[in-house]
């Protein structure tokens, strides 16, 4: 069995119930939890006292031998991304925290309600009840325009146990009483193949609910506070390298991509040494590469508008494998002097 990330986890998780009982759930993919997560461990939180949950996450960190890189704010009312590397190993752990109480975010789906009634998984991952699964499978799958078909046996799985008041009352919430009538016709007759125009016109249900309420002026203020905290603490990074081809940037690229893994979201060349790339990389989570006859390898790579924007860093190179590695270890300590989380 893999056991990466079972250090970390296990505290954490543990630790998550004693400081926020029935506040925090992992929405989906546990089952090789807490040993092992291939992917982010995706979770809802409905408390909105961030600064506990980080001080519990870095208290977790410093007792488990872990670090934090990198802290992303993706989402309203809250949402939040962190990503751990274990300490002298290259081991990466991603923690994607859902907080919108408000009904606000990309799903419209209260945080409060995910959090609610959970059950257990291995004694210590909370997970939501079936009710809740259920619903926010639908919920979540629709959003994306992707048909139900795809998740026909998880979906079949969990209906067997539902209460079908509260799961009836939670999709009418979600799609009105005309969208959930067409959704129970599908569930009825156990078809999960909605058709692309019965997809779009839930949606456009689920939209007009939302612009009747008054959640659309919240987003707008969340949404505003998200985009500024971007800016001003920026998640992407801008490198400068040295003016090499474009087969070789492309082969850096790669390289680099594989090396910073889920650091960044997104890791691109800036051809043409365009500012308004270079702005939407740093002020989001994308790794931005730009070559220029002008590289510096002692100031060499942005890591903010304002302030200490560069960071001297000695790098050693002869090729492009030793230059990955070098690039690397200046973005990791950049990464580290960021220090967020807990602020």
């Amino acid at each position: 069995m893999n056991r990466a990330h079972e250090s970390y986890l296990k505290e954490f998780f543990t630790q998550m119930s004693l400081n926020f009982p029935n506040k925090w759930c992992v929405l989906h993919s546990y089952e090789n939890l807490p040993y092992f997560s291939s992917s982010d461990v995706d979770m809802a939180f409905s408390s909105n006292d961030i600064k506990s949950l980080e001080k519990l996450l870095l208290d977790v960190a410093k007792k488990t031998s872990w670090n934090f890189y990198q802290r992303l704010w993706y989402d309203s009312q809250r949402c939040l991304y962190y990503v751990l590397k274990k300490d002298n190993d290259e081991t990466l752990l991603a923690l994607d925290f859902m907080i919108d109480n408000e009904a606000i975010g990309r799903y419209q789906f209260k945080t409060s309600l995910l959090t609610s009634e959970c059950e257990y998984y291995n004694d210590i991952v909370a997970i939501p009840n079936h009710n809740i699964a259920f619903s926010y499978k639908v919920v979540k799958r629709l959003n994306k325009k992707i048909s139900l078909q795809e998740d026909a046996t998880y979906l079949r799985e969990h209906y067997k146990f539902i209460d079908q008041g509260k799961v009836s009352s939670i999709l009418e919430e979600q799609f009105g009483k005309e969208g959930f009538k067409l959704i129970k016709t599908h569930l009825d007759s156990d078809d999960y193949n909605l058709s692309e125009d019965e997809i779009n016109f839930l949606l456009k249900e689920k939209e007009m609910i939302f612009k009747k309420s008054n959640r659309i002026y919240l987003k707008r203020f969340w949404e505003t506070k998200r985009t500024l905290n971007r800016v001003f603490y920026p998640c992407g990074m801008v490198l400068n390298i040295p003016e090499i081809s474009l087969i070789e940037q492309e082969k850096l690229r790669e390289l680099l991509e594989k090396k910073v893994n889920i650091l960044f979201r997104y890791v691109k060349i800036n051809k043409n040494l365009s500012f308004s790339k270079n702005f939407k990389a740093l002020s989001g989570s994308t790794l931005i590469l730009n070559s220029s006859a002008k590289y510096n390898n002692d100031v060499h790579i942005l890591s903010h508008w304002f302030g200490d924007k560069k960071r001297e860093l000695k790098n050693d190179f002869s090729d492009l494998d030793k230059l990955v590695d070098s690039f690397y270890k200046d973005i990791l300590i950049v990464l580290k002097l960021r220090d967020r989380v807990g602020k």
